[in-house]
Protein backbone atom coordinates (compact mmCIF):
# COMPACT_ATOMS: atom_id res chain seq x y z
CA UNK A 1 0.00 0.00 0.00
CA UNK A 2 1.55 3.36 -1.40
CA UNK A 3 1.66 6.11 1.91
CA UNK A 4 4.02 8.51 2.82
CA UNK A 5 3.53 7.89 6.10
CA UNK A 6 3.99 3.99 5.78
CA UNK A 7 8.15 2.87 6.13
CA UNK A 8 9.93 -0.70 6.75
CA UNK A 9 11.30 -0.74 10.48
CA UNK A 10 14.54 -1.09 11.57
CA UNK A 11 16.38 -4.05 10.56
CA UNK A 12 19.64 -5.14 9.62
CA UNK A 13 20.86 -8.37 7.81
CA UNK A 14 18.07 -8.07 5.30
CA UNK A 15 18.00 -9.19 1.42
CA UNK A 16 17.90 -6.54 -0.79
CA UNK A 17 18.03 -5.66 -4.80
CA UNK A 18 17.96 -2.92 -7.52
CA UNK A 19 15.51 -2.48 -10.08
CA UNK A 20 17.54 -2.79 -13.38
CA UNK A 21 15.40 -0.39 -15.11
CA UNK A 22 15.00 2.69 -13.01
CA UNK A 23 17.78 3.07 -10.51
CA UNK A 24 15.89 4.70 -7.70
CA UNK A 25 13.64 1.62 -7.22
CA UNK A 26 14.67 -0.89 -4.70
CA UNK A 27 13.15 -3.99 -2.95
CA UNK A 28 14.15 -5.08 0.69
CA UNK A 29 13.08 -8.36 2.05
CA UNK A 30 13.13 -9.38 5.55
CA UNK A 31 16.16 -9.22 8.04
CA UNK A 32 16.44 -9.32 12.05
CA UNK A 33 14.27 -6.03 13.21
CA UNK A 34 11.15 -5.28 14.83
CA UNK A 35 7.93 -6.30 13.23
CA UNK A 36 4.61 -3.78 13.33
CA UNK A 37 4.04 -4.21 17.01
CA UNK A 38 7.38 -6.04 18.90
CA UNK A 39 9.64 -4.61 21.12
CA UNK A 40 12.16 -7.02 20.99
CA UNK A 41 14.40 -7.96 17.58
CA UNK A 42 13.49 -11.31 15.65
CA UNK A 43 13.34 -12.52 12.40
CA UNK A 44 11.24 -10.65 9.48
CA UNK A 45 9.33 -12.13 6.71
CA UNK A 46 8.15 -8.75 4.77
CA UNK A 47 8.14 -7.46 1.46
CA UNK A 48 8.74 -3.70 0.19
CA UNK A 49 9.34 -1.41 -2.37
CA UNK A 50 11.29 1.47 -2.24
CA UNK A 51 10.73 4.81 -4.39
CA UNK A 52 14.02 6.33 -3.48
CA UNK A 53 13.22 9.49 -5.93
CA UNK A 54 9.94 9.84 -4.21
CA UNK A 55 11.06 8.96 -0.68
CA UNK A 56 7.98 6.53 -0.50
CA UNK A 57 8.23 2.67 0.87
CA UNK A 58 5.22 0.54 -0.19
CA UNK A 59 4.36 -2.19 1.59
CA UNK A 60 4.10 -5.16 -0.82
CA UNK A 61 3.04 -8.47 1.85
CA UNK A 62 4.44 -10.97 3.99
CA UNK A 63 3.92 -11.05 7.98
CA UNK A 64 4.61 -7.99 9.38
CA UNK A 65 4.70 -9.93 12.54
CA UNK A 66 8.19 -11.62 13.76
CA UNK A 67 9.07 -15.14 12.57
CA UNK A 68 6.77 -16.36 9.81
CA UNK A 69 7.07 -19.63 8.85
CA UNK A 70 7.94 -20.69 5.06
CA UNK A 71 5.00 -21.96 2.96
CA UNK A 72 6.73 -24.86 0.25
CA UNK A 73 5.09 -25.07 -2.92
CA UNK A 74 4.44 -29.00 -3.33
CA UNK A 75 7.40 -29.25 -6.45
CA UNK A 76 10.34 -27.31 -6.96
CA UNK A 77 9.61 -24.55 -9.66
CA UNK A 78 6.45 -24.04 -8.31
CA UNK A 79 4.74 -20.45 -6.96
CA UNK A 80 1.80 -18.30 -6.06
CA UNK A 81 -1.05 -20.27 -3.23
CA UNK A 82 0.85 -18.32 -0.48
CA UNK A 83 3.94 -19.44 -1.44
CA UNK A 84 6.94 -17.65 0.64
CA UNK A 85 10.44 -17.95 2.15
CA UNK A 86 9.03 -17.18 5.47
CA UNK A 87 10.78 -14.69 7.94
CA UNK A 88 14.78 -14.79 7.80
CA UNK A 89 18.15 -12.99 7.51
CA UNK A 90 21.24 -13.40 6.64
CA UNK A 91 20.37 -14.78 3.01
CA UNK A 92 22.32 -13.70 -0.59
CA UNK A 93 20.40 -11.85 -3.24
CA UNK A 94 21.04 -11.72 -6.66
CA UNK A 95 19.24 -10.37 -9.59
CA UNK A 96 18.95 -12.70 -13.23
CA UNK A 97 19.28 -10.25 -16.31
CA UNK A 98 19.06 -7.17 -13.95
CA UNK A 99 16.11 -6.01 -16.02
CA UNK A 100 12.55 -5.88 -14.27
CA UNK A 101 8.99 -4.77 -15.62
CA UNK A 102 9.43 -1.23 -15.24
CA UNK A 103 8.47 1.27 -12.36
CA UNK A 104 6.19 4.06 -14.53
CA UNK A 105 4.33 1.85 -17.03
CA UNK A 106 1.81 -1.64 -16.60
CA UNK A 107 4.24 -4.82 -15.36
CA UNK A 108 4.35 -7.77 -17.46
CA UNK A 109 2.08 -11.12 -17.14
CA UNK A 110 4.26 -12.77 -14.51
CA UNK A 111 4.41 -16.04 -16.67
CA UNK A 112 6.26 -13.84 -19.31
CA UNK A 113 8.51 -12.30 -17.11
CA UNK A 114 9.40 -15.53 -15.04
CA UNK A 115 11.27 -16.29 -18.41
CA UNK A 116 13.48 -12.98 -18.48
CA UNK A 117 14.10 -11.82 -15.25
CA UNK A 118 13.76 -11.97 -11.65
CA UNK A 119 15.33 -11.60 -7.76
CA UNK A 120 16.71 -14.24 -6.36
CA UNK A 121 17.44 -15.63 -2.40
CA UNK A 122 19.35 -18.30 -1.31
CA UNK A 123 19.53 -19.58 2.29
CA UNK A 124 19.73 -17.82 5.46
CA UNK A 125 18.82 -17.94 8.89
CA UNK A 126 15.19 -18.35 9.10
CA UNK A 127 11.67 -20.08 10.04
CA UNK A 128 10.48 -23.64 8.28
CA UNK A 129 7.21 -24.64 7.87
CA UNK A 130 6.81 -26.07 11.38
CA UNK A 131 7.54 -22.79 12.78
CA UNK A 132 11.04 -23.60 13.74
CA UNK A 133 13.83 -21.76 13.74
CA UNK A 134 17.26 -22.57 11.87
CA UNK A 135 19.95 -22.61 9.04
CA UNK A 136 18.36 -22.99 5.27
CA UNK A 137 19.81 -23.34 2.11
CA UNK A 138 16.85 -23.25 -0.20
CA UNK A 139 16.61 -20.44 -3.20
CA UNK A 140 14.02 -18.89 -4.25
CA UNK A 141 12.76 -16.36 -7.05
CA UNK A 142 10.71 -13.02 -6.54
CA UNK A 143 8.66 -12.04 -9.59
CA UNK A 144 7.25 -8.63 -9.37
CA UNK A 145 3.81 -9.13 -11.00
CA UNK A 146 2.71 -5.06 -10.34
CA UNK A 147 3.70 -2.14 -8.23
CA UNK A 148 1.70 -3.44 -5.37
CA UNK A 149 2.36 -7.22 -6.17
CA UNK A 150 4.35 -10.34 -6.57
CA UNK A 151 5.02 -13.89 -6.33
CA UNK A 152 7.66 -16.31 -4.69
CA UNK A 153 9.27 -19.41 -6.62
CA UNK A 154 10.38 -22.26 -4.98
CA UNK A 155 13.89 -22.95 -7.13
CA UNK A 156 15.40 -25.16 -5.40
CA UNK A 157 17.30 -26.56 -2.18
CA UNK A 158 15.91 -28.24 1.40
CA UNK A 159 12.41 -27.73 2.56
CA UNK A 160 13.89 -27.51 5.75
CA UNK A 161 16.44 -26.72 8.85
CA UNK A 162 20.11 -27.81 8.88
CA UNK A 163 20.39 -29.31 5.96
CA UNK A 164 24.08 -30.46 4.73
CA UNK A 165 25.80 -29.64 1.75
CA UNK A 166 26.01 -32.33 -1.24
CA UNK A 167 29.56 -31.87 -3.10
CA UNK A 168 29.79 -34.39 -5.79
CA UNK A 169 32.67 -34.26 -8.20
CA UNK A 170 34.95 -31.01 -7.97
CA UNK A 171 33.97 -29.14 -10.54
CA UNK A 172 31.39 -31.25 -12.17
CA UNK A 173 27.28 -29.43 -12.24
CA UNK A 174 24.54 -31.49 -10.92
CA UNK A 175 20.98 -30.62 -10.02
CA UNK A 176 21.34 -32.92 -6.85
CA UNK A 177 24.62 -30.91 -5.62
CA UNK A 178 23.79 -28.50 -3.15
CA UNK A 179 25.60 -25.44 -0.90
CA UNK A 180 24.61 -26.84 2.98
CA UNK A 181 22.33 -24.45 5.11
CA UNK A 182 24.47 -21.19 5.86
CA UNK A 183 24.31 -17.13 6.62
CA UNK A 184 26.33 -14.75 5.46
CA UNK A 185 27.95 -15.91 2.26
CA UNK A 186 29.36 -13.76 -0.31
CA UNK A 187 28.31 -13.51 -3.79
CA UNK A 188 29.47 -12.94 -6.97
CA UNK A 189 26.94 -12.53 -10.12
CA UNK A 190 28.25 -12.66 -13.60
CA UNK A 191 26.59 -12.99 -16.83
CA UNK A 192 23.61 -11.12 -16.07
CA UNK A 193 22.92 -12.91 -13.08
CA UNK A 194 22.86 -15.89 -14.86
CA UNK A 195 25.89 -17.54 -13.26
CA UNK A 196 26.92 -16.84 -9.66
CA UNK A 197 29.63 -17.63 -7.42
CA UNK A 198 29.55 -18.32 -3.69
CA UNK A 199 31.75 -18.23 -0.79
CA UNK A 200 31.62 -19.23 3.11
CA UNK A 201 29.06 -18.02 4.82
CA UNK A 202 28.86 -19.67 8.74
CA UNK A 203 26.82 -23.27 8.57
CA UNK A 204 26.77 -26.86 7.81
CA UNK A 205 29.20 -28.66 5.20
CA UNK A 206 28.85 -32.37 4.59
CA UNK A 207 28.85 -33.88 7.77
CA UNK A 208 25.75 -33.66 9.65
CA UNK A 209 27.95 -34.92 12.43
CA UNK A 210 29.85 -31.72 12.18
CA UNK A 211 28.40 -28.60 14.22
CA UNK A 212 27.89 -25.38 12.53
CA UNK A 213 30.63 -22.97 11.83
CA UNK A 214 32.69 -20.67 9.38
CA UNK A 215 32.91 -22.30 6.05
CA UNK A 216 35.36 -21.58 3.50
CA UNK A 217 34.06 -23.80 -0.06
CA UNK A 218 33.33 -21.98 -2.95
CA UNK A 219 30.52 -22.83 -5.00
CA UNK A 220 29.19 -21.60 -8.55
CA UNK A 221 25.40 -22.19 -9.69
CA UNK A 222 24.00 -22.07 -13.26
CA UNK A 223 20.61 -20.55 -14.65
CA UNK A 224 19.56 -23.96 -15.02
CA UNK A 225 19.74 -24.70 -11.19
CA UNK A 226 22.67 -26.92 -11.35
CA UNK A 227 25.58 -26.20 -8.39
CA UNK A 228 28.97 -27.28 -8.41
CA UNK A 229 31.74 -27.41 -5.42
CA UNK A 230 34.93 -25.37 -6.89
CA UNK A 231 37.26 -25.90 -3.91
CA UNK A 232 37.70 -25.19 -0.42
CA UNK A 233 37.01 -27.61 2.62
CA UNK A 234 33.18 -29.61 2.84
CA UNK A 235 33.75 -29.19 6.74
CA UNK A 236 33.54 -26.33 8.98
CA UNK A 237 36.42 -24.33 10.66
CA UNK A 238 37.55 -25.27 13.14
CA UNK A 239 36.47 -29.01 12.78
CA UNK A 240 38.94 -29.37 9.56
CA UNK A 241 41.20 -28.90 10.70
CA UNK A 242 42.64 -25.62 9.17
CA UNK A 243 43.47 -22.44 10.83
CA UNK A 244 42.33 -20.48 8.06
CA UNK A 245 46.35 -18.95 7.60
CA UNK A 246 47.17 -20.98 3.96
CA UNK A 247 48.15 -17.96 1.47
CA UNK A 248 46.45 -19.63 -1.29
CA UNK A 249 42.94 -19.40 0.22
CA UNK A 250 41.01 -16.99 2.16
CA UNK A 251 40.17 -18.04 5.90
CA UNK A 252 36.64 -19.18 6.34
CA UNK A 253 34.49 -16.40 6.93
CA UNK A 254 30.93 -15.21 7.13
CA UNK A 255 29.71 -11.60 6.36
CA UNK A 256 32.60 -10.68 4.22
CA UNK A 257 32.15 -7.55 0.90
CA UNK A 258 33.07 -9.19 -2.41
CA UNK A 259 33.12 -7.12 -5.79
CA UNK A 260 33.97 -7.90 -9.35
CA UNK A 261 37.14 -5.97 -10.93
CA UNK A 262 37.73 -4.52 -14.05
CA UNK A 263 39.66 -7.39 -15.62
CA UNK A 264 36.67 -9.83 -14.21
CA UNK A 265 39.06 -10.71 -11.52
CA UNK A 266 36.63 -11.62 -7.94
CA UNK A 267 37.69 -9.75 -4.48
CA UNK A 268 37.08 -10.63 -1.27
CA UNK A 269 37.20 -7.75 1.75
CA UNK A 270 36.89 -8.45 5.89
CA UNK A 271 34.06 -10.21 7.64
CA UNK A 272 33.90 -12.23 10.32
CA UNK A 273 36.37 -15.31 10.54
CA UNK A 274 37.38 -18.19 12.22
CA UNK A 275 41.26 -18.08 12.92
CA UNK A 276 43.14 -20.77 14.84
CA UNK A 277 39.36 -22.22 15.67
CA UNK A 278 38.17 -18.87 17.27
CA UNK A 279 35.71 -15.90 15.61
CA UNK A 280 37.47 -13.32 15.04
CA UNK A 281 36.48 -9.82 13.55
CA UNK A 282 38.60 -9.96 10.38
CA UNK A 283 40.28 -6.62 9.38
CA UNK A 284 43.18 -8.45 6.96
CA UNK A 285 43.34 -6.62 3.41
CA UNK A 286 41.58 -7.68 0.31
CA UNK A 287 42.33 -10.61 -1.17
CA UNK A 288 42.15 -11.72 -4.74
CA UNK A 289 40.58 -14.85 -5.80
CA UNK A 290 40.23 -15.53 -9.68
CA UNK A 291 38.26 -18.70 -11.10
Amino acid sequence: RQDVTIEAGSRFALATWLSGEDENIGFVYGGAGYGSSSTEVGALGDLWRLDAANKQWIFMGGDTELDGSAVYPGVVGEGGNGATPGARFGAVTWSENRVFYGSLEEYADVNAGAERDGMLLFGGSGVDSDGVSGLMNDVWRLNVTGKETHEWVWMGGTAGLNATGVYGTLGDLDLENTPGARLGATVWSVDSGRRIFMFGGFGLGESAEDPPGYLEDLWVREVTGEWAWLGGSKRPVPYNGESGNRLSWPRARMGASGWLGEDGAFWLHAGTAACDGASTASSDESGQMAD
